[in-house]
């Protein structure tokens, strides 16, 4: 009896610490945390997390992804995410891959943002699904 007692305990002081591991994960640009605005009409602004992807237009609606952070450098992350899209009753996952290259005129960037950040988006085969272009004022 006691063995058993040991290894549950075991496993939930595993679940607790990698469910603090998330929580404390940081992306390692802080960029990636701005809001992200769409330089498009098709597209919604974006909010990311290491856990998160959260999505909203201008008349009010969102979509949220919990996701897992793949890759985290300075210049770009990407993110595996799972979410139920409009018109579906089940989950879909897409891996997206986020960015960044600084707004200049030397860059033929004559937008107000600082950042323009490119979304790629790829289904749950790896296949490409879109791209879109962002920025951070």
């Amino acid at each position: 009896m006691p063995k058993k007692i040991v290894l549950f305990m075991t496993v939930v002081c595993c679940l607790v610490c990698t469910a603090q591991a998330a929580e404390d994960e940081e992306f390692v640009n802080p960029l990636f945390a701005e809001i992200l605005e769409p330089l498009s009409r098709g597209t919604w602004q974006t909010t990311l997390t290491p856990t998160k992807r959260v999505i909203n237009n201008k008349l009010g609606a969102s979509r949220e992804e919990n996701c897992e952070l793949l890759e985290n450098t300075q210049t770009h992350i990407t993110l595996k995410c799972r979410g139920i899209f409009a018109f579906r009753t089940r989950e879909v996952e897409h891996t997206y891959r986020y960015t960044l290259r600084p707004c200049r005129k030397e860059n033929n960037c004559d937008y107000k943002a600082s950042w323009l950040v490119e979304e790629k988006v790829f289904d749950a085969e790896g296949e490409w699904a879109g791209t879109a272009t962002l920025y951070i004022e």
